[in-house]
């Protein structure tokens, strides 16, 4: 669901940039019940179409203030008076989006959050992790921080899997003393559409599928946290 390939570990070649037209999907079993989503776990799917469609999310941000950006659709996950950006395929079954999130260079960082709250990036000990009253402090905010050079714009390297009625996902845009700044992220959302082809394959086939992880599978959650 989330990748992150840091530009002091990357490997090369490169890995794939995206999806294409062709291309083996399957969904951990850590994903909830088909019911809820637009996807099934454990299915096989193939990508039987696919489109980019460029989108900027663009802010003025305060120095050492931070704004959250809410990726998903207007549904109940989504906690008033919050606008999501609606980012989510929206009432189609076996569709996905694959967003790529690039960073034109500003004084701050992005921190990541599924749902509101909970941070993705952290460490176990104590308070080690981007939670709120960490980002006024010169140490703490720094921890799980994404920079504009860890993502370029030119060479997004962070990407986020989106399917409908996902739970809110929350990009922070937290910015360092100095000025104001003016926070650019542009964004390819590549478009999928998805066919159930799982009886079709060979079971070598099905191994060379890419599995996309959940959410509690990537993140570090502290003992009683979701």
């Amino acid at each position: 669901m989330v990748r992150l390939e840091f530009p002091r570990t990357l490997t090369f070649p490169p890995a794939k940039r995206e999806f294409e037209v062709g291309d083996l999907l399957t969904f951990s079993d850590a994903w909830p019940a088909a019911s809820k989503l637009g996807i099934s776990p454990g299915v096989i799917y193939r990508v039987k179409w696919h489109q980019e469609v460029p989108y900027d999310l663009h802010y003025i941000i305060a120095p050492n203030d931070w704004k959250d950006v809410d990726i998903s659709d207007p549904t109940s996950y989504s906690p008033a008076p919050n606008t999501p950006e609606a980012l989510y395929p929206y009432g189609t079954k076996n569709t996905i989006y694959q967003i790529l999130i690039g960073l034109k260079p500003f004084n701050g960082m992005l921190h990541l959050y599924m749902p509101e709250n909970q941070w993705i990036l952290g460490l176990e000990y104590t308070k080690m992790y981007a939670s709120n009253d960490a980002m006024s402090d010169p140490k703490r905010k720094y921890i799980g921080s994404i920079k504009w050079h860890d993502s370029p714009y030119y060479d997004p390297r962070l990407k986020i899997v989106t399917v409908y009625n996902m739970l809110p996902f929350y990009l922070r845009f937290l910015i360092d003393l100095g000025d104001w700044e003016k926070v650019i992220a542009p964004l390819i959302i590549n478009h999928c559409q998805l066919e159930d082809v799982t009886n079709t394959l060979s079971a070598e086939q099905k191994a060379k599928a890419t599995i996309i992880r959940y959410v509690t599978e990537i993140a570090f959650r502290q003992q009683g946290m979701a």
